[in-house]
């Protein structure tokens, strides 16, 4: 690959998060309960189940 795209994306990807990591705790904690809720909904549609991986998202009222 060319270098200077490396170089290129790994910049934008510093001040991707750079900008992420300035989001307030509230906002973070929200990002990581709608990731569970997706990863969830990936899960249920398994077609063989192991009861003991199943785990529950955060509920936290808004």
């Amino acid at each position: 690959m060319d270098k200077d795209y490396l170089l290129k994306v790994a910049e934008a990807k510093s001040v991707y998060h750079e900008k992420k990591a300035q989001l307030p705790y509230e906002e973070k904690v929200k990002i990581i309960i709608e990731l569970q809720k997706i990863k969830e909904a990936f899960e249920s549609h398994k077609k063989t189940y192991n009861f003991s991986d199943i785990k529950k998202h955060w509920s936290i009222p808004v």
